[in-house]
């Protein structure tokens, strides 16, 4: 009885470390990859550049704004991330979406990844064309990182009560 009682208290806890532990070999089974050049964005480091850089990013079903800087507290970067036409007008619902950012070397050998942002439960109501996901992250690329690329994932749904899933993506890692 003991024993039963201590597993039903633990069993949460080793579920969660089963999954963090599965979520870190998941990124660390990327290290490696390719991106192809035509994913890759130049960043320079922080001898190389001053001030802030910005950019725009487009994929077939997001929008990206951004915006980084260098310094010796690592690398931030912002952003605001903008659905495309194909989601909002299509769709009433976001169920889940995550965007990651890839670092890469000179030759888009992928040297680490991090996520940006998260947003999950968002109704595609006419406010989520003008009211973007936003994020601020203070990250610490990895030695040698020369560009970085996007990476996203989700899932939508439509208005209709019989509607199945949507998943949506862009992975430019081979």
């Amino acid at each position: 009885m003991l024993i039963e009682k201590d597993f039903r208290r633990l069993f949460p806890l080793l579920l969660a470390a089963f999954l963090v532990a599965g979520c870190q070999s998941i990124g660390m089974s990327q290290i490696g990859k390719m991106v192809p050049e035509d994913k890759r964005i130049s960043i320079r480091s922080g001898e190389e550049q001053s001030g802030k850089q910005s950019g725009k990013w487009s994929a077939r079903d997001v929008n990206l704004d951004y915006r980084y800087a260098w310094s010796d507290l690592g690398f931030r970067i912002s952003g605001q991330v903008h659905y495309a036409d194909s989601i909002v007008y299509n769709y009433a619902l976001i169920q889940t979406f995550h965007m990651g950012v890839i670092f890469a070397d000179a030759q888009g050998r992928v040297l680490g990844t991090d996520g940006l942002v998260t947003d999950t439960n968002n109704s595609l109501a006419p406010v989520a064309m003008t009211n973007p996901v936003t994020f601020d992250r203070l990250l610490r690329p990895p030695a040698g990182t020369v560009s970085m690329a996007f990476s996203y994932t989700g899932t939508a749904v439509d208005s209709n009560p019989d509607s199945t899933i949507t998943s949506f993506w862009e992975y430019p890692i081979k």
